[in-house]
Parts: structure tokens; C-alpha cells; sequence
């Protein structure tokens, strides 16, 4: 099977912001990431709240099974470990003793593999520790998108906000200079549109939204000879 997935080169609009907040804020709180055994399940979890899953699958099919008798049969495709066991009463009726070494009849996730086909995630997990089971992470590209974009979204929200208000009060500073220059009677919307810009800016850097001179904007909007001088220390700052 041929992989299927393509990459897109085309011009995309805008990123929507306030979608992208609202998918963090409505999903499960990270940090997130990959947990399980080696030899078993591999779940994406919350690293918090008791390890909330929040990527999980159901058991398949086992090696073994019981008809309506109460007797036990090998399933189709038995892993040598629950053969062995199928032999020896004493381990398949008490279970101990018995794992199922087949990947493909664990309850765990799937993914593409560079042959074009899916296999475990369990072979890419990483051990937290080589003697256990216990997986600390997983290393399939895949894997590690779904996991790091919990944390990662969020970041690039905020810094894209950032970047964009940061563009508009640039853009309302040259809109604000020229109006100056060129066009006085269109200074008073233009500094109301910087002074807007400014407080939005400090805000996003967290220093607040700003202080201005009313009573001082007034008399520069009646004579046009610049820029109130608490607003301007204020925008250098």
C-alpha cells in the first residue's frame, strides 16, 4: 500500500486565532504525552489528574477465548507464549504466568511506518527504564506531533497575537507620522488609532494597557505639533 499522505504547498488564509484558542481551551489541559508498557497498551495521556487518557483503544481479540461451555480455545493466529500456555491447564485457567507477546492482539495505537503500512506504536516506545516495561515516550513523528502540540499551540497563539499587535501598532505609527506630516486635519483619528495600537501592545506584553493625556490630546489634535509626550515615553518604553 502506497502511503497516501501529501504535503500542500498552496497559499492558506490567515490563521484564525480565536478558533485556535478555543481548541485549547476546550481540550483536555496539557502537558500531554505518551505512557503504557512496551509489551502492552500505549496510551496518550495527561501527565496530571492521575494520567487521564486521552488517546486510548479497546483490547482486540485475545490469543485465547472460551466458548459457551466454559471450555477454552486457541484463537487463530496464537503468539507462542499463549500456545504454551494453552497446553498447561494450571497457567490458562488461573492466567498467571500468561502475556500475550503478539503486538497485534494488544489494545493499543496504530501508525504508519515507513513501509506504507500501520504497525504498534509500541515499536517506537521508549522505556523509562531499560529493566520495565514502562514507557516514557514515543518516537514516531506522528506521535510526537500529537503530544508536543498540546503544549506547543498555545505558545504559538500567543506569539502570533503578539507579532500581530505589534504589526498594527507599527503600521498606526507610520499611519500617525504621515498624518502628521502630510494631512493634520487626519491627526486626530490617526493618533486615537496609535494610542488603541499602544494599549493593545502593552497589554499583549503584559505591562498594561498604558496611560495617556486626555486633557494634553486635545490641544495636540487642535494644533497638530505632535505627539503627546507622556503617550511617546510611554510607546518608547
Amino acid at each position: 500500500m502506497s502511503d497516501q499522505r501529501t504535503q500542500h504547498s498552496t497559499v492558506q488564509a490567515p490563521v484564525d486565532l480565536d478558533e485556535a484558542q478555543q481548541l485549547c481551551d476546550e481540550a483536555t489541559p496539557g502537558p500531554w504525552a505518551w505512557r503504557g508498557h512496551d509489551d502492552g497498551s500505549i496510551e496518550l495521556r495527561a501527565l496530571h489528574s492521575g494520567g487521564l487518557r486521552i488517546i486510548s483503544t479497546a483490547r482486540s481479540d485475545p490469543c485465547v477465548a472460551t466458548t459457551h461451555d466454559g471450555e477454552w480455545v486457541l484463537l487463530e493466529h496464537a503468539c507462542q507464549n499463549c500456545i504454551a500456555a494453552y497446553h498447561d491447564p494450571d497457567i490458562l485457567t488461573s492466567g498467571s504466568g500468561r502475556r500475550c507477546s503478539k503486538p497485534e492482539n494488544l489494545g493499543t495505537v496504530w501508525a504508519w511506518c515507513d513501509k506504507g503500512f500501520i504497525k504498534p506504536l509500541n515499536e517506537w516506545a521508549v522505556r523509562e527504564v531499560p529493566y520495565r516495561a514502562d514507557v516514557a515516550d514515543v518516537t514516531h513523528p506522528d506521535a510526537r506531533f500529537v503530544a508536543r502540540s498540546r503544549e506547543l499551540l498555545p505558545r504559538l497563539v500567543a506569539e502570533v497575537s503578539g507579532a500581530r499587535v505589534a504589526i498594527q501598532l507599527a503600521e498606526a505609527t507610520v499611519a500617525l507620522r504621515l498624518a502628521q506630516e502630510v494631512d493634520p486635519l487626519d491627526y486626530r483619528d490617526a493618533y486615537r488609532a496609535w494610542r488603541d495600537a499602544l494599549s493593545a501592545y502593552l497589554k499583549a506584553k503584559g505591562l498594561g494597557t498604558g496611560e495617556f493625556c486626555e486633557e494634553h490630546f486635545s490641544w495636540l489634535c487642535a494644533t497638530g505639533q505632535g505627539q503627546c509626550q507622556r503617550a511617546a515615553k510611554a510607546g518608547g518604553a
